[in-house]
């Protein structure tokens, strides 16, 4: 029979997905020692890789698959998001604050600071929505119809040729 012991520590293998060479990169920085940066660096806290993985797979299971970590020499951890002309930017200092910055198109916008972890996941959990136009993804990648074919939308009663043709709206009515 087998029986179920009591770990001291906390099993985060059960959402780990270390089949993804960033987060596999993120857990390595466990094995960074005192000096680890030509004779500077600080060992990394078990919390911070917990941390940078829990928010390393909320960006991945928000369907981003461009991405990668970094280590810094004073504790921090950076992971970083590649989304065709998206740049996000995701580091965690050794106080366990976020920053959080994202440029599009090689433009940086305001960056957002001093998040706690709940923040960063929740923003990580929206980030996709918030930079998809979803009528052009549904035009170009479901229907196939490149943009530049889709037809004009009217808004208005009065089509064109019926401007053009005020008898046509005559005969109608």
């Amino acid at each position: 029979m087998n029986e179920l012991k009591t770990l001291s520590w906390k099993p985060y293998w059960v959402y780990c997905t270390v089949s993804n060479p960033t987060e596999a990169r993120i857990m390595k920085f466990r094995d960074l020692k005192e000096g680890w940066n030509y004779g500077e660096g600080m060992p990394f806290s078990d919390s911070a890789i917990e941390e940078a993985a829990q928010v390393h797979r909320q960006i991945t299971f928000s369907g981003f698959a461009q991405t990668d970590a970094f280590p810094g020499p004073n504790g921090e951890i950076q992971i970083t998001v590649y989304d065709q002309c998206d740049y996000f930017e995701f580091e965690r200092d050794q106080n366990g604050h976020w920053t959080i910055i994202h440029e599009r198109n090689g433009l940086e916008a305001e960056p957002i600071e001093c998040l706690g972890l709940d923040q960063v996941i929740a923003l990580a959990r929206t980030m996709k929505s918030t930079i998809c136009d979803a009528s052009t993804f549904y035009r170009r990648l479901i229907t196939g119809t490149p943009q530049s074919n889709v037809s004009t939308v009217w808004h208005s009663e009065r089509l064109p040729r019926m401007v053009a043709y005020p008898s046509l709206i005559e005969t109608v009515r």
